[in-house]
């Protein structure tokens, strides 16, 4: 709420007097102090204004500040229309399509009209609105609720799908490997693999006499040790022709 203390009368600021109002005058929308609001109501022209306190204003000023002036002109509505149920300002009555015979004035308006029940109608429809809002509110929620049962079932469904394609790869992929370890060919690739690895090593132990009897052994022993391992070699020549096809 704001402070009372910042409302001033209107009179006495017109005045250059600075006073702190007391009463407002919802008609005038101006506030009055204690002296102003007696030459208020002594005006014939202004005895039905509603004069309300200045704590009743306060409560409703933020309201009243948004609802009494039209929003693209700023200016009082002032005019009513009872064929559209509509209020106008004198600039959008200007502009309007209304015909004249259909145009009231609102304290016009205000005779014919119960505010009370005018309130009350309102209330009601608010109330009818606000239980459609809830009840759609409660679908939407219930909808949402449906939804996110469903796709944890779904999910749920696509882990225990994936777990099932995921033992299957494993039992395949075992069944493979098993498959392979005993399969002939396979075997006898392993095989031609180690007699190789054994032939490259006779080969590497010939290579390293071969080098030690050229340092250190006589012409002699050269020329036998020479001939004495083309034997061994041409032999693993031999072993190594069938094994060119893998």
């Amino acid at each position: 709420m704001a402070d009372d203390s910042k409302v001033k009368c209107g009179p006495c600021e017109y005045k250059r007097k600075s006073e702190r109002a007391r009463k407002w005058c919802t008609e005038c929308e101006e506030g009055y102090c204690n002296e102003c609001v007696k030459d208020h109501e002594l005006h014939k022209i202004l005895r039905d204004h509603c004069v309300i306190s200045i704590n009743d204003y306060l409560k409703i000023a933020d309201i009243s500040k948004i609802h009494q002036r039209c929003n693209t002109d700023g200016e009082n509505f002032e005019y009513f229309s009872p064929s559209q149920d509509k209020i106008f300002c004198f600039k959008c009555l200007s502009t309007s399509f209304v015909g004249p015979k259909d145009i009231i004035t609102v304290k016009e308006a205000l005779h014919s009209s119960n505010s009370i029940d005018d309130v009350s109608n309102l209330e009601t429809k608010l109330d009818d609105l606000l239980k459609e809002i809830k009840h759609r509110i409660k679908c939407h929620e219930e909808s949402a609720e449906y939804i996110d049962d469903k796709v944890d079932r779904i999910i749920c469904k696509i882990k225990d799908i994936r777990n099932k394609i995921n033992k299957k790869l494993d039992k395949l992929e075992a069944r493979a490997i098993d498959d392979l370890k005993h399969n002939a060919h396979v075997k006898s690739m392993i095989e031609k693999h180690h007699i190789l690895k054994e032939r490259k090593k006779e080969a590497r132990e010939i290579k390293r006499n071969i080098a030690l009897t050229k340092e250190y052994a006589s012409d002699k022993s050269i020329f036998i040790f020479s001939r004495r391992v083309l034997e061994p070699i041409d032999e693993m020549k031999k072993t190594l022709n069938p094994m060119m096809n893998v």
